[in-house]
């Protein structure tokens, strides 16, 4: 279990196999101290791959310039054709939606929607998601259904086992 506290403006966390504990001073025996609330490497597995990200300011201007766009209640996708062979997300949300604990996350929770879908989305596109300002108030349920609804609207996600031919209009022949 992990406890939580802090040392000056540092959170510190403490992992004990017996459960959550209050520190009042030193370590007590057994337990091991963590900076940031993470257990050692835990952060990086949950953490959108390099290869996954967008972080040129130049690109993200081109792709919201030329992209094409979607759009819900909580988030837009502008997605324009990428330039290497993965799809890469840049995330932007803005001081309307809270202060900087709110904006972080909200960034987190878009970021964790994404990654669990790579798998399902469509490679080689530069995808940009736009926070909407009812997302600030947002639980993961709808930030999820969110980044779903706004994927399958811009045709990024793959239904598995299924090729992007597969999913396209069908062609009529000349039948009624």
């Amino acid at each position: 279990m992990i406890a939580c506290y802090t040392i000056g403006w540092l959170w510190q966390a403490i992992i004990h196999p017996a459960g959550i504990r209050r520190v009042s001073g030193g370590y007590p025996a057994g337990i091991r101290r963590v900076s940031g609330g993470y257990p050692a490497g835990a952060w990086q597995a949950a953490m959108l791959k390099k290869a996954h990200r967008l972080k040129s300011s130049i690109r993200i201007a081109q792709i919201r310039a030329e992209g094409a766009s979607w759009a819900n209640r909580w988030v837009v996708l502008v997605k324009a054709h990428g330039q290497i062979a993965s799809s890469r997300f840049a995330f932007v949300v803005s001081k309307r939606i809270g202060k900087a604990v709110r904006r972080n996350r909200v960034k987190r929770m878009l970021r964790e929607a994404v990654r669990q879908r790579l798998a399902e989305i469509t490679p080689g596109w530069d995808v940009l998601i736009i926070a909407r300002h009812p997302l600030g108030e947002a639980n993961w349920a709808q930030v999820e259904w969110a980044i779903v609804d706004v994927l399958k609207r811009a045709r990024l996600l793959a239904r598995p086992g299924f090729s992007q031919q597969q999913e396209s209009a069908p062609e009529s022949h000349g039948h009624l």
